[in-house]
């Protein structure tokens, strides 16, 4: 007879890697990543659009390729899995993977700010440079 013992059918996830290889991993994902944040960056898009592309692909890729015995992976699994909430598991299952690829334009109120220093007539000097703020 077999019991089903969930904690041992999580240990491959749970049981930490070594730390030299979780490091080397870690390294190598920090090389693969910068040159895609350059292309990223020139593109216009912002770190919280990356994450949410990034969430999506974590828990699309941990719902669809652990789950046992041929069944889908629950959302438990997935949030333990990807350290992602079961909420927010949960919405990203539920969600249209389409919106993850929609532009949404976000300006950061830093963004504004500067824009208006360097193009409104009340910050810039007589040479059209902008202003030196007091």
């Amino acid at each position: 007879m077999v019991i089903f013992d969930p904690i041992r059918q999580l240990s491959y996830i749970l049981l930490p890697m070594s730390s030299s290889l979780h490091s080397s991993i870690l390294r190598a994902l920090f090389v693969a990543v910068k040159p895609l944040a350059r292309a990223l960056l020139r593109a216009g898009v912002g770190y919280r659009e990356f994450a949410d592309v990034a969430k999506a692909a974590f828990v699309h890729e941990a719902s669809n390729e652990f789950g046992l015995r041929g069944r889908p992976t629950n959302t438990s699994r997935v949030a333990i899995m990807t350290g992602i909430t079961r909420k927010e598991v949960k919405r990203i299952r539920e969600s249209d993977m389409a919106s993850f690829f929609e532009y949404t334009a976000s300006i950061a109120p830093a963004a504004l700010i500067l824009d208006a220093w360097y193009a409104d007539p009340d910050y810039l000097s007589e040479s059209g440079t902008p202003k030196t703020l007091e």
